[in-house]
């Protein structure tokens, strides 16, 4: 399961992943301050590489909220 926090400040993201029932021991990714434009491509890049294709990869990506 993932999930996207946006606008968290750097102090708080602990708690918030915590308040989600995540263990401090799980591994996660944190973008401050960039482009979410260019995480993305280079997640759509990663995601081809490991033979995903484009249409999965768009259902995955879809915003949900």
């Amino acid at each position: 399961m993932s999930y996207l926090l946006k606008g968290i400040p750097a102090g708080k993201v602990a708690e918030e992943l915590a308040k989600r029932g995540i263990s401090p021991e799980t591994r996660v990714d944190v973008v401050a301050s960039e482009d979410f434009r260019e995480v993305a491509a280079r997640m759509r890049d990663y995601a081809r590489q490991q033979g995903m294709t484009n249409e999965l990869f768009e259902e995955l990506m879809k915003d949900e909220s």
